[in-house]
């Protein structure tokens, strides 16, 4: 078993490292950079962090993630997206 992500994976991840001055840069970010809408972006990034790997890129990041999707922050603020 490979414990290592594949780069898409990791950009993701890093991406989310960042703190964002607003909801709307980020989204301008997420289509520049990953050339997706913030939605399918979202998507993507919940199927990520539920893997195993995942946790031993940065189990910090992942947590807070998981954090976000359970309680539905991100939901709200992206539902005009």
């Amino acid at each position: 078993m490979t414990t290592q992500l594949n780069e898409v994976a990791r950009e993701m991840l890093e991406f989310e490292t960042r703190a964002w001055p607003s909801p709307h840069r980020k989204e301008r970010a997420i289509r520049a950079r990953f050339s997706i809408s913030p939605v399918r972006y979202y998507q993507r990034l919940w199927a990520l962090i539920d893997g195993v790997r995942v946790e031993q890129f940065d189990p910090m990041v992942v947590h807070r993630l998981r954090r976000m999707r359970d309680c539905g922050s991100v939901s709200r603020v992206h539902a005009s997206s």
